[in-house]
């Protein structure tokens, strides 16, 4: 007994010691998703858009309180998004950083961001333990039959929303994947799923001889429309209107893309809509997968934090997540399809390409 006395009264040892500060700042750190949606909400980049304010002149053009918008400003300038300028304490900047919260920049995270804060992502982290009880499987009867993508379609404005989001986030990254994969030879490319089609202009560009559809959902169509037409390209590329699940694929195309499209499926659907694109390929065409591939053994570091944040991300919002490459493999050779090559890409989230051609 003495001698667990001893142990429990004891110093904690310096490891122990870095380790709880390292845990205790993880804790601390939940707030800076919250804040950076309020930042979103606000439109606080914007009001800063034209130079140094102050925080009441943020206040005035946000419609916020002066001292709310200062605690905001002060928490906002303790992550890199505004520098609280030295000689005026009350003034702040913009930085390049805080400049992607706004909403007409390239690569703006603006949307990513507030889908990511909203009600609906928010309520799912909030029953966190309850998804990990049941794993990758539906919580309630509603959620099994439910399919998101139907109820965004009587949703414009949160649909806008979030394919905007996900415009965003492809486009910033659509150049690193034209640039990982060599397209060469081929004529003809389908984006499926491709939403606002922002993955496919980089790709278009660097192969002039290539041509392309992007294939979603018909509320889709403006979005994309309005994409292409910025982009140059409405004499070689086109918007087909469908669901993979009901609707004909183009057929017949030499490559099919796949993006941040399988992790939003259980395997029977991923597996299903697999089969959807299998049907439309002639036996020359190539299917490329391109998701976050989860590595089989995690370390603590940030790529590997970044692959689970995405994991867990899709977890709580749909019960589904990411798969490692021998999921993939499976899933494939299940819808009659064979992986060919496994290509990293330089993305921020280090997504992986997956090519697959028909057995």
């Amino acid at each position: 007994m003495a001698d667990y006395i001893a142990e429990i009264s004891s110093p904690p040892t310096a490891v122990a010691e870095a380790d709880r500060a390292a845990l205790t700042d993880l804790l601390a750190n939940r707030w800076i998703g919250y804040v950076l949606t309020t930042a979103a909400e606000l439109d606080v980049a914007e009001a800063l858009a034209d130079g140094p304010r102050t925080a009441g002149a943020v206040a005035a053009a946000t419609g916020a309180s002066e001292s709310g918008i200062d605690s905001l400003l002060r928490a906002l300038g303790t992550i890199g998004v505004v520098e609280q300028l030295g000689d005026h304490q009350d003034t702040f900047a913009l930085t390049p950083r805080g400049s992607l919260l706004r909403a007409e920049v390239p690569g703006s995270l603006r949307d990513a961001v507030l889908v990511s804060g909203g009600e609906r992502f928010l309520r799912g982290w909030m029953r966190l333990t309850e998804r990990i009880r049941v794993g990758r499987a539906p919580i309630s009867p509603r959620e099994a039959a439910e399919d998101p993508f139907d109820r965004l379609a009587t949703l414009p404005e949160a649909q806008d929303q979030f394919h905007t989001a996900m415009a965003d986030a492809t486009a910033a990254v659509a150049e690193a994947i034209a640039a990982a994969y060599d397209f060469t030879g081929l004529d003809s490319v389908v984006d499926v799923g491709g939403g606002y089609g922002t993955l496919l202009p980089p790709i278009l560009r660097t192969h002039p001889n290539l041509t392309g559809v992007v294939f979603d959902r018909p509320y889709c169509r403006a979005g994309a429309e309005r994409v292409i037409a910025a982009a140059e390209l409405t004499d070689r590329c086109d918007f087909v209107g469908g669901s993979f699940f009901d609707a004909a694929l183009p057929k017949g195309a030499d490559a099919y893309l796949l993006k941040s499209v399988l992790h939003d499926w259980d395997d029977d659907r991923a597996v299903e809509i697999l089969r959807r694109v299998r049907e439309a390929m002639s036996d020359r065409s190539r299917l490329l997968v391109i998701e976050v591939v989860m590595p089989d053994t995690v370390r603590p570091d940030p790529e590997h934090r970044q692959k689970v944040w995405a994991d867990l991300t899709m977890l709580v919002a749909s019960g589904r997540g990411e798969r490692t490459e021998g999921q993939y493999v499976k899933l494939l050779g299940a819808a009659g399809l064979r992986v060919t090559a496994t290509i990293p890409t330089a993305t921020l989230d280090r997504a992986g390409i997956i090519e697959a051609r028909p057995v």
